[in-house]
């Protein structure tokens, strides 16, 4: 079954002959909602013992809040969903979270990685997504000075993160499979390249059958019209 989360309804157009000038709030009407359909969007990751909202690719610490707040869900429904995962222990504090390795796997339903930054010192485990935060770490940490120009006080990396509020963010490594086909990009840059090839090579062979055509030409009329435009000069010229 599919189903939409409304965020804003469109604005209904006013009646004819009344004033615009004060509204009253509506709440948003959202479509019915079914128990599968919720769960098909929040899953239970067992090897974590957390819930995750695969549509906003974050775990969740309140489940009834979530879904009131960011989908809408009525009460009678929110009671169902909750009460259905009330057999399950799940992490709720995002320091009690138990991360995955470094260079493990992707986790699909977290999302598609992130570009981040690693601090380069030796075992200091420091990961941000913002370069900014990485300048503050190192002088704040280690007490050095930050030079944006050397890529040796940090390195580049895939990571992913269970929460996505700012104050509960932990980054994790993750290994990204590279793609050994060529890129789409790629491909039609070749294709250009080679059709301005063609084009180039074509143009020559035209140019030089021009050529041809007028020597010739200039052999069998050199009086007339060819003296009073010059055009005898003009083709020595050429060869």
């Amino acid at each position: 079954m599919e189903f939409l989360w409304v965020a804003q309804p469109p604005n209904a157009p006013a009646a004819q002959g009344t004033s615009t000038t004060a509204t009253t709030a509506r709440r948003p009407h959202n479509p019915p909602a079914s128990l599968n359909a919720i769960k098909d969007t929040i899953c239970y990751l067992h090897e974590y013992r957390t819930l995750v909202c695969k549509q906003h690719a974050t775990a969740l610490q309140n489940l009834n809040a979530h879904l009131r707040q960011h989908h809408g869900v009525g009460s009678q429904l929110r009671q169902q969903v909750v009460a259905s995962y009330s057999d399950r222990e799940w992490i709720r504090n995002p320091q009690e979270i138990q991360l995955p390795a470094p260079l493990g796997p992707l986790i699909a339903e977290l999302g598609a990685p992130l570009d981040g930054f690693q601090c380069a010192e030796d075992e200091c485990e420091f990961i941000t997504i913002n370069i900014n935060e990485l300048r503050m770490h190192r002088r704040s940490a280690h007490k050095l000075r930050w030079d944006k120009k050397d890529s040796t006080t940090y390195r580049k990396v895939n990571v992913q993160t269970f929460f996505r509020g700012r104050a509960l963010r932990r980054y994790f490594i993750v290994h990204v499979e590279e793609n050994c086909e060529p890129s789409a990009l790629g491909e039609v840059a070749d294709v250009v390249q080679a059709q301005l090839a063609q084009w180039e090579e074509t143009r020559k062979m035209k140019e030089e059958k021009a050529q041809v055509m007028d020597a010739e030409a200039a052999k069998t009329n050199k009086t007339g019209w060819f003296k009073r435009t010059g055009w005898l000069e003009h083709l020595a010229n050429r060869n």
